[in-house]
């Protein structure tokens, strides 16, 4: 059963892309929020509980990002199915539970890593950022970027209130509880959304996207589902662009996963509060949060290739304040600029159906993952191993300023792709 909205008043209704948006923006919430920013504030906890090194417990979103790499594929060209989003989601918001109740009653580290890693990786592709790419690619053209960009202020809204949460029921109830709570406030909210709301694409319901009508589409100027060019993923993957897209769009990711789970870690480590560490770790979703609607705003006047080159600038440059610097309020600065810089992740999301189109980005999405994932788990190894080597974050941080400069270079050939130079027979 669908949300069902109605005319009122002579009114137009709601389209009904919006409540996708808004189940993508609360997926986002949960998923990041429950997960990735509460393993950052439960690091330290874990590792002493363990008796391992950080690098070990830095295996664990490793693990959870093999598991989505294989689940990613499997699952990609289901979701262009109609009708297989919304089970598919609710499958997610089950596992997703799973995975957090049993990290909590984990036993040992290995049980901790199956856990939280290969449960919480089938999760990622069937309820978390992979199902709101795919859905949003579909139900938005024109407005895509606008949408994507509120969808994504969930996951920064998911750090800004859920690392104070999580450090206020850590300090009441430990690390173990904490998790099962998570858990089970996840599964309440995803397993309701994905029943009532989710549906795969527009004309699943007699639409279009973007809300159009036959009136709209006359119009030769209007960008719609009539004249967006479509890629297979056989043609996509043949392109150079596609390879650049992924390695420049993989860096944001290594970096901001990278500095996101050890930065509580780091500044204890030299010293500061864990009160302190967590309102760093806030500043910067807060940071990412408020540049959602700049980049978004953006992304419909500029190149996204520039946008890119400026959000590896600011990346890097709020990372080396906080590393070359013991100033408080310019970490705290530094946190917020890595943050605004970070918050450019809705471009990693808008550029491949704006460069291949929306019908099969299941089908692209499957293979792009992989490559995502690969990056996210590459920035946890980098910080915990290279801590365990070196006993400080200087030279994994290092890393990863290059990295965003070394990104900001090659977005510069990320170019739009030209489908007649590249006339393959459609198959996929």
């Amino acid at each position: 059963m669908a949300i069902k909205l109605e005319k009122q008043s002579g009114k137009r209704p709601i389209f009904y892309g919006w409540w996708i948006v808004l189940s993508a923006f609360i997926s986002n919430f949960v998923n990041v929020g429950t997960s990735g920013y509460a393993l950052t504030v439960m690091l330290l906890p874990m590792q002493d509980a363990f008796g391992v090194t950080r690098g070990i417990i830095s295996l664990a979103p490793v693990a959870r990002n093999l598991s989505s790499a294989f689940f990613a594929p499997l699952l990609g060209s289901h979701m262009d199915k109609p009708g297989r989003a919304r089970l598919i989601m609710m499958g997610g918001a089950i596992t997703g539970c799973l995975s957090l109740v049993l990290t909590g009653v984990s036993s040992s580290v290995w049980f901790f890593l199956l856990a939280y890693g290969v449960l919480g990786g089938l999760t990622m592709v069937s309820a978390g950022n992979m199902m709101g790419n795919v859905l949003l690619a579909k139900w938005f053209i024109k407005k895509r970027a606008r949408a994507t960009s509120l969808s994504a202020m969930g996951i920064a809204l998911g750090g800004v209130v859920m690392v104070p949460i999580t450090t206020l029921i850590l300090g009441s109830v430990g690390w173990r509880w904490t998790w099962v709570i998570l858990g089970i406030s996840g599964l309440l909210i995803l397993l309701p959304l994905a029943f009532f709301v989710v549906k795969t694409e527009p004309e699943q319901l007699g639409m279009k996207p973007d809300g159009e009508t036959n009136e709209t589409l006359s119009n030769k100027r209007s960008v719609s589902a009539q004249n967006e060019v479509q890629w297979t993923r056989a043609e996509a993957i043949r392109t150079p662009t596609f390879w650049i897209l992924n390695v420049v769009t993989g860096m944001i990711i290594a970096i901001g996963g990278g500095v996101m789970l050890h930065l509580s870690a780091f500044l204890q480590d030299d010293g500061f509060s864990r009160g302190m560490a967590s309102t760093a770790v806030t500043v910067f979703s807060l940071g990412s949060l408020c540049s959602y609607t700049f980049w978004g705003y953006l992304l419909d006047k500029v190149p996204s290739r520039v946008l890119i080159i400026l959000a590896h600038t600011l990346l890097a440059s709020g990372i080396a304040i906080m590393l070359y610097t013991n100033s408080t309020i310019a970490i705290q600065i530094g946190a917020f600029m890595y943050g605004w810089g970070f918050g450019a992740s809705p471009i990693t999301r808008v550029i491949w159906a704006n460069y291949y189109g929306r019908r099969l980005q299941g089908s692209i999405q499957g293979i792009v993952m992989p490559f995502s994932l690969f990056a996210t788990m590459s920035g946890p190894l980098i910080g915990g191993f290279l801590h365990d080597m070196t006993g400080d974050y200087v030279t994994a941080f290092n890393i990863f300023i290059g990295m965003g400069i070394s990104a900001s270079i090659l977005a510069l050939f990320a170019v739009p792709p030209n489908k007649k130079a590249f006339p393959y027979p459609e198959s996929d």
